[in-house]
This record gives C-alpha cells, sequence and structure tokens, in this order.
C-alpha cells in the first residue's frame, strides 16, 4: 500500500489493525533515509498515527529509538519539519510515562543550539512551550537546564527578540510561551537562572505591561506571582517601587473600565490582587521604601475598593492586602479598613470570615485607638462582623473578640458610655451567657480563654454602675 493512498483512506477504515500496521512499517522505512522529502513525509505520518492512536504511536517512537533520530535530524532550512518535530516532543512531554526518555534524550542539547539560528516565531514559541513544561515536572531537568553551556545565550537571545517583536502578528503565540517559561523558572524556590537575567526578568515584565492587551497582561502576570512567592526578599523591593505599583494600579482601574470582557476582567484583578498580597508580608524583615502618601498619590485604595465592588470573588484577597498594610503601619485612616468591614454579611464563606476577622483584629491593634473610636462612632458598620461570633472557627472567633475587647478598653480608658457597647452586642444576642458558652465550648484554647475573661468583665463592670446607680437612689430617697 502506498504511503498517499493509505493517507486518503476514509476514516471509518482507520479502525483498522492493518492500516496501522502499514503506515508505521513506511514510516520506519521512510524515516531512516536521507533525502528530505521522504523524512519530510515520515514526520507527517507520524502526526497523523499520533491523532489516531497517541499512546501506541509514542510507545513506537520510543520502541524503535526515534527519539534521538527525530532531534539529530532538525533542519531550520525545513521550517515546517523542525515544527512537527516539535510538536511531537510536546505529545511525548504532555504524557507522564514518556518523560524520563525526554529527560535521557539530548533534548536540551539539540534544542538550545536552534536557539543561536533561527528568529522563527512558531519555533521558538513551540520551543519555549517544551521547556517550560519540562522544567515544571522535573528539578534536576531544571538543573541540567541552566547548567548548559548554551543556557546565558538562550536566555539573551530570547529576551532580546522579545524585545522586538511587540507589533509583529506572531508575538502573542511567543508572549504566551516566553512568559510560560519565565514562570517556570522561578518555580523553585531555591534555584534561578543564571545572573544577571534572573534580576532583569522582573523588569522586562513590568516595563512591558502597560503596552500589553488584556490577554497578554493576564499571561505576563503569572511569572510575577511566581517571582515574588518563591524569592520575595530578593524582589520585594523592586516590586514596591512606586512606578512599579503604579503600573499595576493602572491595569486594575482599566479592567474596572473595560466592558467586553468580564471573565477576563476577573481574572487579570485577581492575578493583581494576588501579586499584591504575596509583596506585603507583615513577618518580613526587610522595611519597605514606600509611605503611606505613596500609596495615596497612585490611587491604590481606591483602586482596590472599586475592585472590591467590581470583583466579589476577589474581596477576600483585598481584605487580606488591607490588613497587611494595617499591619506595615501603611494605613492610618481607619475608615478605609471598616469601610470594607462593613460589607460582612450572614452569608459570608469560612475563608471570607477569615478575612473579614483578621483585618478586624489587625485594625483594633494596630490602629487602637483611632479605629476604636471610629467604632464606636459607626457601630452599625460591624454588624455584619459580629455574626461571625456564631461560627465554629477558633481564630475567628479569637480574632473578632480580641478586636471588641480592644474597642471596649478604649472606651473605658477615654470614658465612653459602656452602655452603648452593651446594647450593640445584647442587639446580637451578645451576652454574659453567650461569653461563658462560648468560653466553655473553646476550653481548650488558652486564648480564647483569656480573652472571654476580658470580655466578661465588661458585664461585671455594667453591673456594678447599675448596683451602684440604685444605691444611689436608696440614698437620695
Amino acid at each position: 500500500m502506498s504511503v498517499d493512498s493509505a493517507f486518503l483512506k476514509a476514516d471509518s477504515n482507520k479502525e483498522d489493525e492493518q492500516y496501522y500496521e502499514s503506515i508505521r512499517d513506511e514510516c520506519i522505512k521512510l524515516i531512516h533515509t536521507d533525502a528530505n522529502s521522504q523524512y519530510s513525509k515520515s514526520l507527517n505520518m507520524l502526526i497523523e498515527l499520533i491523532h489516531f492512536n497517541e499512546q501506541e504511536t509514542l510507545d513506537f517512537i520510543l520502541d524503535y529509538q526515534l527519539l534521538n533520530l527525530i532531534l539529530e535530524r532538525i533542519d531550520l532550512s525545513y521550517p515546517s519539519d523542525v515544527i512537527n518535530s516539535l510538536n511531537i516532543i510536546k505529545n511525548m512531554v504532555e504524557i507522564e510515562r514518556y518523560r524520563d526518555s525526554i529527560y535521557q534524550s539530548d533534548l536540551v542539547q539539540n534544542i538550545l543550539q536552534l536557539i543561536h539560528n533561527t528568529l522563527d516565531i512558531d519555533i521558538l514559541a513551540d520551543i519555549l512551550d517544551i521547556i517550560a513544561k519540562l522544567i515544571k515536572n522535573s528539578e534536576e531537568f531544571f538543573i541540567h537546564l541552566i547548567e548548559s553551556e548554551y543556557i546565558n545565550e538562550f536566555c539573551s537571545q530570547i529576551m532580546t527578540i522579545a524585545g522586538k517583536l511587540s507589533s509583529q502578528h506572531d508575538y502573542s503565540k511567543f508572549s504566551k510561551y516566553l512568559f510560560k517559561f519565565l514562570s517556570s523558572c522561578y518555580f523553585f524556590g531555591d534555584i534561578s537562572i543564571p545572573e544577571p537575567l534572573f534580576n532583569d526578568i522582573p523588569d522586562f515584565i513590568f516595563s512591558s505591561l502597560l503596552n500589553s492587551s488584556f490577554e497578554e497582561i493576564n499571561f505576563k502576570l503569572q511569572p510575577l506571582i511566581m517571582i515574588i512567592n518563591n524569592f520575595h526578599d530578593t524582589f520585594i523591593l523592586n516590586f514596591t517601587e512606586v512606578d512599579k505599583l503604579s503600573v499595576l494600579i493602572d491595569i486594575l482601574l482599566n479592567t474596572l473600565n473595560n466592558e467586553f470582557d468580564h471573565y477576563l476582567n476577573s481574572k487579570i484583578a485577581k492575578r493583581i490582587c494576588l501579586l499584591l498580597d504575596s509583596m506585603f508580608v507583615s513577618e518580613s524583615s526587610i522595611s519597605l521604601q514606600l509611605t503611606k502618601e505613596d500609596l495615596i498619590n497612585i490611587h491604590f485604595f481606591e483602586a482596590l475598593s472599586q475592585t472590591f465592588n467590581a470583583f466579589p470573588e476577589v474581596a477576600t484577597v483585598i481584605l487580606s492586602i488591607i490588613g497587611k498594610l494595617v499591619l506595615l503601619e501603611l494605613i492610618v485612616d481607619p475608615e478605609i479598613p471598616l469601610e470594607l468591614i462593613s460589607r460582612a454579611n450572614t452569608e459570608l464563606s469560612l475563608h471570607e470570615k477569615n478575612s473579614y476577622a483578621f483585618l478586624f483584629y489587625s485594625c483594633s491593634r494596630v490602629l487602637y485607638n483611632s479605629f476604636c473610636q471610629f467604632v464606636y462612632e459607626n457601630f452599625d458598620m460591624i454588624d455584619g462582623l459580629l455574626d461571625i461570633l456564631y461560627g465554629q472557627d477558633p481564630s475567628n472567633i479569637y480574632s473578632i473578640m480580641e478586636g471588641l475587647v480592644n474597642i471596649i478598653e478604649f472606651a473605658k480608658a477615654y470614658s465612653f458610655d459602656i452602655n452603648l457597647i452593651i446594647e450593640k452586642l445584647t442587639e446580637h444576642a451578645i451576652t454574659k451567657e453567650f461569653i461563658q458558652e462560648t468560653m466553655d465550648l473553646f476550653s481548650g484554647d488558652i486564648n480564647i480563654y483569656e480573652c472571654c475573661i476580658r470580655f466578661l468583665s465588661v458585664f461585671e463592670t455594667e453591673d456594678t454602675e447599675n448596683i451602684n446607680h440604685e444605691e444611689d437612689l436608696d440614698e437620695y430617697d
């Protein structure tokens, strides 16, 4: 059976095992020939067979040791052959059982050598896609890659090409795989690509963001998240430069004005918020070169508030960001966090309750007087928050009770009317009996126990004041 006639057979006949066998036999014969036309035909046949029966075809490639042959025969004079070869490799990379063979092949050396001699965007994109997938599945492969003699030239050329392609038609595909590759380079927190590229990449990404489409912004943010998560202390001062934060905030505000794709806008907003949340770490030993005025000037809080309204699915991340900024003493106005806290309601998920409770606790500890006074003057804003006390999560209960105790102690210190607090708590059935039941329920939690003891003193104070008031009346009579 000739190759051409075989490929013209009806799809129904492709279920015939004889068809598969004949194509396979023909492929073995052609792939070893010197004639490029025959070799090209064999690659097309392999692609066809992979679509027909992927697992058997990939097994066939390994059984007949065709992988290294394919790598050796890659010739940039025949771009379509190179693309087909890379597509075959991509199919193998996708499936775990074939990866060991990829790792043991001459892939790194062969594929990196291609970079020296090609500017073909499709070829470069496929190479980056393959390498990114291999890195994420093997730390050993990544080490092998960065120790390769070609890695510096490879990275330099890729970045140079990326810098020249922003206006070209095919940039989108290349850009997608470029940033997928860059993200994979920071996948292992204890290993990094060689200097100076390691430090240059974040600046490159930030500088390209504002000139990118929404689709490109979406995948360009991913490596930034990977970088700050795995190399926080190395890059935090770089990431929190005002001009870089301003870029992120501008993009966030732009998503609010883009009416064409709500889903994509939401994804971008979430990634930016996750990036910001990862930047601000209250336990970090590094002092940020950032001021409250810097955040105000770039409309930071305005953007987060609008995002909170537009994309409820991002709300918990925003609450976390604000809570961390409070702990870092980058928020002084209690109205900003309390305005968010006021949105708590009875429909919250556990994760949302965690975020609200954390923010309330942070504000009561750090902003203290200004926050406590603001809450005291705007008690209705914490109605939804008080309902969280009826949950079963001890950390949430502690955070809210501790926050309330801080407010109560503030009120005592400044001679505010304690009865106003008692009335608000009583509206939500948070009474002396409720506190006692909570203390019994969480008797093994020393933090909640001690907090409840402090809380009960409020009611004792009220009882004492009532008794004294009655005695005064008796004396008057």
